[in-house]
């Protein structure tokens, strides 16, 4: 059986705007010789931060006892770009996913050792990888404020919240 050439085009994947930034971080590490996102010159300074907090090392090449490396570093970037463009923790929308990324890193920074909040201190490795594409460096001092306000008493009344159960 041969191959119906005739409508080919047809079964091509479709490409959305949400698909643009992985297409990106995947040929970010082609370009950089490297088997994982989490190692190229954009998340690795970030998971430098976390094994400098932590005391603790990051392996790389995608091993299992780096997944609190990964976890942080993705949700600090992403609570980053949440709230600079403006999104505050809420109980519904945007402002809920924000939320639970904030309590899922803070789960995770737990693995690591780390107790109180860590995101806040992130921010600054997070601005410098996306910094002329998305911030300026004004962005910087505001998101970094911002975010340790949010992070510390979100921290807190979420730490109030574990010791009650």
């Amino acid at each position: 059986p041969g191959l119906n050439v005739v409508f080919l085009h047809l079964r091509q994947p479709q490409v959305t705007a949400a698909d643009i930034p992985l297409i990106l971080e995947r040929l970010t590490a082609a370009l950089q010789g490297v088997s994982s996102v989490y190692d190229t010159d954009l998340l690795r300074p970030i998971i430098g931060e976390i094994e400098r907090i932590s005391g603790r090392a990051y392996v790389g090449g995608m091993v299992d006892e780096d997944a609190p490396f990964r976890v942080i570093a993705d949700h600090a970037r992403s609570v980053t770009m949440l709230m600079a463009d403006g999104v505050l923790p809420a109980n519904e929308g945007r402002g809920y996913v924000l939320k639970r990324i904030i309590r899922r890193g803070m789960r995770y920074a737990r693995q690591l050792g780390i107790e109180g909040p860590v995101l806040h201190k992130l921010v600054p490795g997070v601005v410098a990888s996306f910094a002329g594409v998305h911030f300026t460096p004004a962005d910087l001092l505001e998101a970094g404020s911002e975010i340790q306000t949010v992070c510390s008493s979100f921290f807190f009344a979420v730490a109030a919240i574990d010791i009650e159960r």
